[in-house]
C-alpha cells in the first residue's frame, strides 16, 4: 500500500466510528508524498468532516470514494465525472478538479492522485499545505508549454513554502528522525521559485523533476 493510501484508510475508519469517540489527535502518519519517497511525516487527522455543510460533505464523500477506488485500480477519466458538478461551486476545489482532469489526460495517474488528496485538504482545513507537491507540478506543466498553469502552481507553492518551512523545521527539532534532508529539498523548493522567476526554464525543469522524486508533505 502506498504512503497516501494510508490516510485515507485510517480516515475512513475514523469516520465509521466517529459517534465512538474517535479524537483529531495529532498522530505521525505516511502522507501523500510528491515523489518515490516513502516517509512518514507528522499530519492531524482531521476529523470534523460531520460539520461540514451539505454541499461541502458531498464533495468530501466524492473525493474519500476517490480514493477508495484508487486502492483497487488505477483511476480513469471516468471516475472523475462526478467531480466536475459537485465542485463548481467552489472555485478553489474546482481548480484541482481541472488539475486532475489535465494530469489524468497527459498519462499522469499519481499526479491526479495529489490533486484529489489536495480538495481533501482545501474541503477540510482550508488550506493544502504541501509546496514540493505544488512545485513538482511546476516542470510536468513546462514540459507541455503550459506556462500558465506552471507560473499558478508555483504561485502556489510560493504561497505555502514559509508556513511548511516553519512547521517541518519545527518539528525535526523535536523529533529529527522526520522530514529526512529537509535541507537539500527546501533548497531546491527555493531555487526553483528563483529560478522560474529569473527566467531560467531548463532549471526549473530539473529543480522540479528532483522535487518529483525526493519531494513529500
Amino acid at each position: 500500500m502506498r504512503p497516501g493510501y494510508c490516510f485515507f484508510c485510517a480516515l475512513l475508519a475514523c469516520l465509521i466510528f466517529s459517534f465512538a469517540g474517535c479524537s483529531s489527535s495529532p498522530s505521525v502518519i505516511p502522507v501523500n508524498d510528491t515523489g518515490n519517497a516513502s516517509v512518514s511525516v507528522p499530519a492531524v487527522i482531521p476529523v470534523n468532516i460531520l460539520g461540514l455543510d451539505p454541499m461541502h460533505r458531498e464533495m468530501v464523500d466524492e473525493v474519500l470514494r476517490l480514493q477508495q477506488v484508487s486502492l483497487r485500480r488505477n483511476l480513469s477519466r471516468d471516475d472523475l465525472i462526478a467531480l466536475d458538478n459537485l465542485t463548481i461551486s467552489d472555485t478553489r476545489v474546482h481548480g484541482e478538479y481541472l488539475e486532475a482532469v489535465w494530469m489524468m489526460d497527459h498519462g499522469y495517474g499519481r499526479h491526479v492522485e495529489h490533486s484529489i488528496n489536495s480538495m481533501y485538504y482545501i474541503l477540510t482545513t482550508g488550506t493544502w499545505l504541501c509546496s514540493a507537491d505544488s512545485l513538482s507540478h511546476v516542470g510536468v506543466f513546462l514540459k507541455y508549454d503550459e506556462l500558465q498553469m506552471a507560473k499558478d502552481s508555483l504561485e502556489e507553492g510560493n504561497r505555502t513554502l514559509v508556513s511548511w518551512e516553519e512547521m517541518a523545521q519545527s518539528t525535526k527539532s523535536k523529533n529529527p528522525e522526520t522530514y529526512p534532508g529537509l535541507n537539500d529539498l527546501l533548497l531546491y523548493m527555493h531555487k526553483e521559485i528563483d529560478d522560474f522567476t529569473s527566467g531560467n526554464i531548463s532549471a526549473t525543469e530539473q529543480d522540479a523533476a528532483f522535487l518529483d522524486q525526493n519531494g513529500y508533505c
